[in-house]
C-alpha cells in the first residue's frame, strides 16, 4: 500500500512539473461541492473506520481543489493520478466477498471445461476440483481479484506514460486489463491442476505454486503491450 501512495504522489509531482497553469484561468466554485463532500466523508470514515469512504475521500477533496483551482482543465490534466486513488479505495467486506466468490467459481467451471475437452480425469464439485486421485480447491487467493487490481494499476501507470492519441484506444486498453487478469488467472490454475496430477501434490503446492503467479502476471501484462500495439494498428 505503501508504495501505491508513492508512486501517486510522485505522479501528482510530477504534473504539476509539466502543467503551465494559466493565471487567467477561472477556477470553478462547483469544485466547492466535491471539496465539502470529501471532507465529510473523511470524518465519517475516520471517526467509524469505513477505510473505503476515508481513502475515497480524498479523491473529492483533491477534484474539488483542482476545480476551484483551475476548473475542469486541471481537473483532466491530473485525471490519472485521481484514478490511481481509486485502485487504492478498499471495497467492502460483503462486495469482495462476492466478488471473490463469484470469480472462484467461474475459475473453476472454466478450468474444468478446458480440462475435460483435453481429455482429463477431472470433475467438480463448487470450488473444489478433483483430477486423477488427487483433491485441489480453489482458493480466495486463486480467484483473481488481487490480479485485476494489480493489473489495474499497471494499465493506469502504462497510460500515463504512453498515452494513446486516441480517447477510444485508452479506455478499450483500460477495459481488456479485467479480461486479461481473468485468463491469465485461469492459465495459471490449469497450470497447477496439470502440475499436481503429473508431479504430485507436493509440486503443486511449493515453488511453481508462487512462480506461477509471477509468471502469469507478466503474460497478463505482455497481453496489455500486445492489444496497444493491435489498437494502433488498426486505430492509430
Amino acid at each position: 500500500m505503501a508504495r501505491f501512495f508513492l508512486i501517486i504522489a510522485w505522479m501528482f509531482w510530477n504534473k504539476a512539473q509539466q502543467e503551465v497553469i494559466d493565471a487567467s484561468a477561472a477556477g470553478s466554485k462547483l469544485g466547492v461541492l466535491p471539496f465539502v463532500l470529501g471532507l465529510v466523508m473523511y470524518v465519517l470514515g475516520h471517526s467509524q473506520d469505513v477505510w473505503f469512504m476515508e481513502i475515497g475521500s480524498f479523491v473529492f477533496i483533491i477534484a474539488g481543489l483542482l476545480l476551484l483551482h483551475g476548473g475542469y482543465r486541471l481537473l483532466h490534466a491530473y485525471r490519472y493520478p485521481l484514478l490511481f486513488i481509486l485502485i487504492l479505495i478498499p471495497l467492502p467486506g460483503f462486495l469482495v466477498d462476492w466478488l471473490t466468490a463469484s470469480l472462484k467459481m467461474g475459475v473453476s467451471q472454466a478450468v474444468e471445461q478446458l480440462l475435460y475437452l483435453a481429455g482429463y480425469p477431472i470433475s467438480r464439485s463448487g470450488v473444489v476440483l478433483n483430477i486423477g486421485q488427487y483433491q485441489l480447491m480453489v482458493a480466495d487467493a486463486c480467484s483473481g481479484i488481487n490480479s485485476m487490481f494489480s493489473l489495474l494499476a499497471f494499465g493506469l501507470l502504462y497510460l500515463y506514460f504512453f498515452t494513446p492519441a486516441r480517447a477510444v484506444n485508452r479506455v478499450l486498453l483500460l477495459i481488456a486489463v479485467l479480461p486479461a487478469a481473468i485468463v491469465s488467472n485461469i492459465v495459471r490454475v490449469i497450470t497447477l491442476v496439470l502440475v499436481t496430477y503429473y508431479c504430485g501434490d507436493a509440486a503443486g503446492q511449493g515453488f511453481i505454486h508462487e512462480f506461477s503467479g509471477l509468471l502469469l502476471f507478466g503474460v497478463a501484462i505482455l497481453c496489455v503491450f500486445l492489444f496497444d500495439a493491435f489498437l494502433q494498428k488498426v486505430n492509430g
